[in-house]
């Protein structure tokens, strides 16, 4: 499969690639913001990615976070372009080691290379023109997620924060509540064009991400309202979600509807699991 997408706004430069072009999920968007990349994209893509890679001189490479459709070709980037990418403190040792990937993400991504990184500094980091580009913390998807903030331009790079107004499947590592406390974060921040991973540029940014913190925060209300009515979790997720399909039987139960319903549940400091 060759770039699905190609995209420019200004000395922005974007790709899309992927196995498929079935749906935003299966597919992935690399930035380039003047001299910075931003996240790698998978291993098995490496071939469309490389190019792309070549056609400008990179200062700087910037990963969000762990996962393998951001990370995978955190090794080969390093090596053609000679640079050490920066990712978060909690991160860059792991990364060094290597991460292992889930069977059922494999088969969608590829997997990745242990690589040496190095922390993102306390100060904002710099385009070529003086512009900074700021990390926030904004955990929740994984612990260590970032994005990063561009005010001069009021641009936010939203990693895997957005993706949709609305989720209804979520892994067994993600926490609603530290969700919604990070959609909050950026939603207070000077910025309108989102550009996200998988979305692509998303022009009302900051209202798409109040409409996902909206959608979640009344979804865990809906959830707790069922509780105290006398549901359990797997009927909550029924009736609020529908019938789980068929990633829930190729993850193993890792990447479901009955997670997400779950960290609703926690985010009201109920247990899912005392109700059989």
């Amino acid at each position: 499969m060759a770039i699905l997408e190609r995209f420019s706004l200004g000395d922005l430069d974007a790709i899309r690639v992927g196995r498929a072009n079935r749906g935003i999920t299966l597919s992935f968007i690399i930035y380039r913001c003047d001299n910075t990349l931003i996240d790698f994209g998978p291993a098995n893509q490496w071939q469309h990615v490389k190019p792309f890679i070549e056609e400008k001189t990179l200062d700087q490479l910037l990963l969000t976070h762990h996962h393998e459709d951001h990370s995978g070709n955190a090794h080969n980037i390093a090596k053609t372009t000679g640079l050490t990418p920066y990712t978060s403190s909690s991160l860059a040792h792991k990364m060094s080691e290597g991460i292992k990937v889930p069977y059922y993400r494999r088969i969608a991504w590829g997997s990745y290379k242990p690589t040496p990184f190095r922390t993102l500094p306390e100060h904002p980091l710099q385009l070529s023109n003086g512009d900074t580009i700021e990390a926030l913390f904004t955990p929740g998807h994984t612990a260590e997620m970032h994005c990063f903030h561009l005010a001069d331009r009021g641009w936010l790079f939203s990693a895997d924060l957005y993706i949709a107004n609305k989720i209804s499947l979520m892994t067994a590592g993600e926490d609603v509540s530290l969700m919604i406390d990070s959609l909050q974060r950026c939603i207070e921040l000077d910025f309108d064009t989102m550009f996200c991973a998988h979305r692509g540029i998303v022009n009302e940014g900051k209202s798409a991400l109040i409409a996902k913190r909206n959608y979640l925060t009344e979804l865990a209300e809906q959830c707790s309202s069922l509780w105290q009515q006398g549901h359990n979790s797997e009927h909550i997720t029924l009736k609020l979600l529908g019938k789980e399909g068929m990633l829930k039987r190729v993850s193993n139960g890792k990447y479901c509807k009955h997670n997400l319903i779950k960290s609703c549940l926690k985010h009201h400091q109920l247990n899912p699991n005392e109700r059989p």
